[in-house]
This record gives structure tokens, C-alpha cells and sequence, in this order.
């Protein structure tokens, strides 16, 4: 079994779609070359060590140069669809050029959130939204419309319907980047719990009255949220940042210190990854603002979080789960139809 994990940019991408990758290899009960892109420098290998399971995956190199132009920047979100609609196409023709001369192809990827699809025997979905429909959404929106270019938003959107298309399954949360708004599923989607595991007991010391500030793998945010880290510390509290990020002003640690006792405030952008983490230790997070030119997801992420309260969200899911593993369920599900 080779599976590849096809990541879009920032870090939950890669880290939740390799726990997912590992998790159906555990379920199938035999052993799995799982490959992941190295598309985010040191950083990458930083986080995969602190998870522990840095030995077990490929992360191979030679895709970073085919995967740049699919990836956004700090606050580039118009930028990245401006280059999705100019390279994509040739990017997704050279990645699966690379994937079969050096891997003669995949029986699996794990697609989260990227913008190109492999030539995999099964290909999955997972993320907070549908890209095709974020774009949508965020060309019909006043306030976002007048930020990017609504013509390229829906083109871009159009385009990627086609490339959803070749998903067997799209895996969205059931707490997700549109729940403040009344929608129509798609015909692929699943809902899940959470997409993140559950988190394991910090046994380490923690400082008390400690406050995580969460930083973003695509930079967006970082020198004004480390800058709100330097404010709460002023006010008594001990300001804790990831480890890898590369400062000595800070105390700096694994993200699975928010589930210690110590920690009594999560604070970062709205992205999912976070989102998710909060859930899973029961800790609301206080949202940076929507910064001009991020991600659009992040300002209906906001929207969603003002709408329906994180712990509130939390408990209708835990009703309706059960267990509340997203990756043990994303990973039942396709096994499941791995075995059709």
C-alpha cells in the first residue's frame, strides 16, 4: 500500500493529513509507504519530531519546487488565486509527472485542502470547506469582494469543481468554515467530528496562569499576534509559542501543552487546526482579527465562531459522535471503501 498525503499550505494541512494517513494504515493492519511533501522547511521536520512521528513517513524534497506556486503567502490570498489560475494546471502535470518516474504511482492520497489531485487509484478529501464553495461564498460576499477580485474568485472557483470531481469522498466537519449560514451539503460530503485527534495528557511542567498564542504556518499574523503575546505578558501571564518558531523571547513548546491545567487561554488565528485543538481540550480561543488579504477562510472561520459558541459546537458534536477522533472516523470511512 503507498499512500500519498497531498497537503495544501500551513501546517494543520500536513500534520492532519498525515495522522489520517497513518491512522487508516493502522486500521488496514499492514504496513504503508506513506510519502508527504517537504514543501515547509525545517518547520516541517520540527513539527513531525515533536508528534513523534518523524520516522515514520517520507517527506521527499523534490516536490517543494512544483508545490511553491500552489501555496500562499502571508496575507496573499489574492495573489494565490491569481496563481492558481496561471500555474495550477502545470503544477498538478508536473507533480504526478515526479509521483510516477519516483513512486510508479499511489493506491491513496489523502487530499487536504490542495489544489491539484493526483493520478491515485482513490482519492479523498478533507478540510474545513470546499474550496470551490470558499471561493464562491467569498465572491458573493460584500465585505470580501471588495478586498479581491470577485471575477478571478468565481473562475477559480469553477475550476476547482472540476478537480472535486475526482474526490470518491469530501470529509468536512460538521462544526466547519459555514456554519453560520444555512447550506445545502454536497453530494460527496461527509460530515466528522473534529478533525484532529484527541489530545494526549501533557505531563511536562507548565508554568501557571500560561497562555498558548498560536502561530501560523502560512505567516500571516505572526509579529502582531507575538506582539498581543508581549501584551498578555504584561498583564501576568506567561506567553507560550510553538516550538518552532525561531525566537529566544518566549517560552516555547509542543501545541499538546494546551491540554494542561496551566494554560487558561488559547489565543491565534482562526484557522481550523487551532480550532479543532481547542475543541479536543475543551478551552475556547480568543480570535485574532481578520487581516486584510488573508485566507478568506479565516474571515468566515470568524463569522462562524461568532455565530455558534466553540464549546456549544463542541457538545452538539460529542451528542452526535460520540467519539470525538476525526481522524480514527475519516480513516473508518475509507477503509471502508478501500474495501468495495
Amino acid at each position: 500500500m503507498k499512500i500519498f498525503v497531498n497537503p495544501t499550505h500551513g501546517n494543520a494541512p500536513f500534520i492532519i493529513g498525515t495522522h489520517i494517513a497513518l491512522e487508516v494504515e493502522r486500521q488496514l493492519g499492514k504496513e504503508a509507504e506513506i510519502v508527504v511533501p517537504h514543501i515547509n522547511g525545517e518547520r516541517q521536520e520540527i513539527i513531525l519530531k515533536d508528534l513523534g512521528i518523524e520516522d515514520k513517513v517520507k517527506l521527499d524534497q523534490g516536490l517543494k519546487e512544483f508545490y511553491d506556486p500552489l501555496l500562499m503567502k502571508a496575507y496573499g490570498f489574492d495573489e494565490h488565486v491569481r496563481n492558481l489560475l496561471g500555474f495550477r494546471k502545470s503544477a498538478e502535470e508536473n507533480i504526478r509527472r515526479y509521483l510516477d518516474e519516483n513512486y510508479g504511482g499511489f493506491d491513496l492520497e489523502i487530499n487536504y485542502g490542495a489544489k491539484i489531485v493526483t493520478e491515485a487509484e482513490k482519492s479523498y478529501y478533507a478540510f474545513p470547506a470546499i474550496f470551490s464553495e470558499i471561493l464562491m461564498r467569498s465572491a458573493n460576499n460584500k465585505f470580501l469582494s471588495n478586498i479581491f477580485n470577485d471575477r478571478r474568485l468565481r473562475a477559480c472557483s469553477n475550476i476547482m469543481k472540476e478537480v472535486e470531481e475526482n474526490f470518491r469522498f469530501m470529509f468536512i466537519p460538521d462544526y466547519h468554515t459555514f456554519s453560520y449560514i444555512e447550506r445545502i451539503p454536497f453530494e460527496k460530503e461527509i460530515k466528522t467530528p473534529p478533525q484532529q485527534p484527541l489530545v494526549r495528557k501533557f505531563e511536562g511542567d507548565v508554568p501557571e496562569n500560561s497562555m498558548y498564542f498560536m502561530l501560523s504556518g502560512t505567516g500571516s499574523d505572526i509579529e502582531s499576534i507575538l506582539e498581543k503575546a508581549r501584551e498578555f505578558r504584561k498583564e501576568g501571564f506567561n506567553s507560550i509559542i510553538p516550538s518552532w518558531y525561531d525566537t529566544e523571547e518566549f517560552q516555547k513548546m509542543n501545541p499538546r501543552v494546551i491540554s494542561h491545567s496551566n494554560v487558561v487561554q488559547l489565543y491565534g488565528r482562526a484557522g481550523f487546526g487551532f480550532i479543532w485543538d481547542a475543541q479536543q481540550v475543551g478551552k475556547r480561543v480568543i480570535h485574532h482579527p481578520y487581516g486584510h488579504g488573508d485566507d478568506a477562510e479565516i474571515y468566515h472561520n470568524i463569522k462562524s465562531l461568532g455565530s455558534i459558541d466553540l464549546l456549544e459546537a463542541t457538545e452538539i458534536q460529542r451528542k452526535k459522535f460520540g467519539d470525538m477522533d476525526g481522524i480514527k472516523y475519516i480513516a473508518s470511512r475509507i477503509v471502508e471503501d478501500l474495501a468495495c
